[in-house]
């Protein structure tokens, strides 16, 4: 519902470290099936991104989008839009929970270099 979607983004947002209230929904996707992930690696928040990956169920990490985008697409994105350190740690932090999961690793690659090349 939209309402979490506004949640995880205010969280993403605040400074607090306090996200308890979002964790029985972090598998929700909105309209466009992005999870709760998906927001938090858009808004480059570590700390939320670390809290959603330690209580997530596992598969948080490899839920794709409409687009078929996974959160991690969406932190490479930040990363390289906006230069931050924040958001340089959410793709190694999610890089390292998923490596040698079936596929990531090679569509990391992928998205890497298609992503590169439209920000150019």
């Amino acid at each position: 519902d939209n309402k979490l979607v506004g949640r995880v983004k205010l969280l993403a947002k605040a400074k607090t470290k306090d996200f308890t209230s979002i964790i029985g929904h972090l598998n929700y996707k909105d309209k466009n099936s992005c999870n709760a992930l998906h927001h938090a690696a858009m808004f480059g928040n570590f700390q939320l991104v670390k809290f959603m990956i330690a209580n997530g169920d596992g598969l948080i990490t490899l839920t794709k989008d409409n687009w078929g985008w996974l959160p991690l697409d969406y932190a490479i994105r930040e990363a390289i839009r906006s230069n931050k350190s924040e958001s340089m740690l959410i793709v190694s932090y999610i890089l390292e929970k998923t490596h040698g999961i079936n596929g990531v690793d090679d569509l990391f690659l992928f998205n890497t270099q298609n992503l590169m090349k439209k920000e150019r």
